[in-house]
């Protein structure tokens, strides 16, 4: 959390000066406003701060008028009394010319800025927002353990899930393997708002949970991904040929019991007990905005694509089952949903890659799992809209990975 204190009596400049902070610091922020120099030392005995923007011109208290220096005194008080916390940073901010020239010795360092304030000129924002952001990277330089990269798209096998995410309109570069590596990974990057985002991509070596969970486990180790996405092919419970299943929730549907009962005549009985990892809620309430926003995104996808589709795709939330068989059983399959009214889908790897993001290292990554409907499981399953429901699930993940994980929310 990035704390910021903000001394300034003009309530004008003090919501311009936080617009600013606000568009350019990611992440948490604790702001906090002192109108004289009496608030800004009730703060500073109370808390450390990240920064502190300080008005050179400021009254002493409630009743008083501003004083021509008053932001300086407060200033030279902090650096003599150790009853006071000293900001990390000091962004001196004067409208006064001839202010910002006498005091401009003592903003000279690293940790003390002086910028001119002028209403009728940006040049302040730019300055301030320069330093917000060098000054959030120092900050999260110095906190330990950081991301670094941005999303890593994983799949289940090269043809033709990966295929599928190489084909992303992303600058894609093979990385080398190393002798031993039992993955290849793919590093690339993608431009959104003007800012260049770090991705990777890489497929397991087979399908099913252990190779997904391996997979996830070594990318998190090696990129440090603030997001992992899964992507690939599933079967539907309902819906359509191309609906992307978003996972709110995942669990090996072959977690349980397996018993023997009847006293004459045997039978064999499951009793299923599965560990259910559900998705971030904030991460689905993005999905969700997602797709209110792109109601004809779909269409777009559809259009795009070679070939002739009957059905619109629809995106579509919901609980998702993993299990280590490929099925071509109904009956099978309307068994796993009794035990999750809500099913939406059945595939073979989520919950492995749920399970490996949940129990990584900090700093942990959001997870999330969308993978398309090839099939329904059914006698009638076949492999010719495999690439078809690739393609969708890989296009969902680009272009929610571009409106939604990565933009700026202003509060």
């Amino acid at each position: 959390m990035l704390k910021v204190l903000i001394v300034d009596d003009d309530k004008t400049k003090q919501s311009k000066i936080e617009e600013v902070i606000r568009e350019h610091a990611f992440g948490e922020l604790d702001i906090r406003i002192a109108l004289n120099q009496a608030m800004a030392f009730a703060e500073l005995r109370e808390a450390n701060f990240d920064l502190m923007i300080l008005d050179i011109n400021l009254p002493r208290s409630a009743e008083s008028q501003a004083v021509r220096n008053g932001g300086i005194q407060l200033l030279r008080a902090i650096d003599k009394h150790k009853e006071f916390n000293s900001p990390q940073h000091v962004v001196g901010l004067t409208g006064y010319a001839e202010l910002a020239q006498e005091h401009e010795a003592l903003f000279n360092s690293t940790m003390r800025f002086l910028i001119t304030y002028e209403t009728s000129n940006s040049a302040w924002r730019t300055q301030l927002s320069t330093l917000v952001v060098n000054i959030v990277a120092a900050k999260n330089e110095s906190d330990g353990p950081k991301y670094q990269t941005d999303l890593a798209i994983l799949t289940a096998l090269q043809t033709p899930e990966l295929d599928a995410v190489l084909n992303l309109n992303v600058e894609w570069n093979q990385l080398p393997q190393k002798d031993g590596d039992a993955f290849c990974f793919h590093q690339g990057t993608l431009e959104t708002a003007g800012r260049k985002l770090s991705v990777v991509a890489a497929s397991a070596t087979r399908m099913g949970m252990p190779a997904a969970t391996v997979l996830t486990c070594q990318t998190i180790d090696r990129f440090r991904p603030r997001y992992v996405g899964m992507s690939g092919i599933a079967a539907g419970v309902k819906g359509q040929f191309g609906d992307v299943l978003v996972a709110d929730r995942t669990w090996d549907y072959g977690s349980g019991k397996s018993k023997s009962v009847g006293r004459f005549r045997k039978r064999t009985e499951f009793e299923p007990d599965p560990h259910q990892v559900s998705t971030d809620d904030g991460l689905l309430s993005k999905v969700a905005l997602f797709r209110s926003q792109n109601s004809e995104i779909t269409k777009r996808f559809v259009d795009e694509w070679p070939n002739d589709i009957e059905d619109i795709p629809k995106i579509r939330i919901g609980p998702v089952a993993s299990g280590a068989a490929v099925l071509e059983n109904r009956p099978a399959i309307d068994s796993i949903k009794r035990n999750n009214r809500k099913l939406i889908g059945i595939e073979m790897e989520t919950f492995g890659v749920y399970l490996a993001a949940s129990l990584a290292p900090s700093p942990r990554p959001l997870v999330f799992s969308a993978k398309s409907i090839c099939d329904f499981g059914d006698d009638r399953k076949s492999d010719d809209m495999q690439e078809f429901a690739a393609y969708m699930s890989a296009r969902f993940v680009f272009e929610f990975a571009i409106q939604q994980l990565f933009v700026k929310h202003q509060s």
